[in-house]
């Protein structure tokens, strides 16, 4: 719990950079309430104003676009539009904890997706302009959970698939650039692009590498064995290395230099 903790406070602390007097607006779904309450009480401990929390759910957006009405897709509710675009007026802090199952939305009509999609770039653009042109603090993360790691390692149990994807005990602010960098170590290459798989409507930077294993007997060709950092900077603006490759759906990879 101890690392969960900190990576609270340097979300709360960098990433966002939370100041004194301001509100935070937390995105997060019900399965991470548990660490929701620890941004909470970073932002509280931090001199945050104000926690509001937005909370979601993978089973009712499921059974919402498999069975709502077909007009509940044209509109985005108004009090949610006044909700995000009134915030981000005053000039709040955003942070949205990403994590639900990649496969959650399977059989749902793909013209559903895209017109709540388009009803929702509308209805929050003052928002959007706000968060994309850096004139408030945003930030994105994730956590792992059950059904999302499950995916991830199929011939795990629950509970050591969590901890597969979990953090590494190493992650923490780097000294030299201020930026806070967190690595899975553990996760295979399925594992990496599972991670890797991006919503093209918000700015995640997800980073992909590839460290050489140094150990073992020299007569044994060295093994690369993969892992994921994640690069976050107030106003989720990450400097990206010169030798960084994008591929098609915005996945940013490189060799690490020796």
């Amino acid at each position: 719990m101890q690392r969960y903790e900190e990576y609270a406070r340097l979300l709360v602390e960098v990433g966002v950079n939370i100041q004194k007097g301001q509100n935070l607006i937390i995105d997060a779904p019900v399965d991470c309430a548990w660490f929701a309450r620890l941004c909470a009480k970073a932002a509280y401990a931090a001199g945050c104003r104000e926690v509001i929390m937005k909370w979601n759910d993978d089973a009712l957006t499921r059974e919402k676009f498999l069975r709502a009405e077909p007009d509940v897709f044209d509109t985005l509710p108004k009090w949610l539009a006044e909700f995000m675009n009134g915030y981000a007026g005053e000039g709040a802090a955003f942070l949205r904890i990403s994590a639900s199952d990649p496969e959650n939305m399977a059989g749902v009509d793909p013209d559903r997706l895209t017109r709540a999609q388009r009803a929702s770039g509308e209805a929050l653009k003052p928002y959007r302009e706000a968060t994309m042109g850096s004139a408030i603090p945003w930030c994105i993360a994730s956590i792992p959970i059950p059904s999302w790691a499950k995916k991830v390692f199929p011939g795990c149990g629950e509970e050591e698939a969590v901890e597969k994807l979990g953090l590494a005990p190493d992650c923490g602010i780097n000294e030299e650039t201020g930026m806070v960098e967190l690595t899975l170590p553990e996760a295979d290459e399925e594992a990496l692009w599972q991670l890797a798989r991006l919503d093209p409507t918000n700015a995640i930077l997800v980073i992909v590498a590839r460290t050489a294993a140094t150990d073992g007997p020299a007569e044994e060709p060295v093994q690369e064995t993969p892992s994921v950092s994640h690069i976050i900077q107030p106003g989720g603006t990450p400097e990206v290395p010169d030798n960084a490759i994008a591929d098609e759906d915005g996945v940013l990879a490189w060799e690490p230099q020796n």
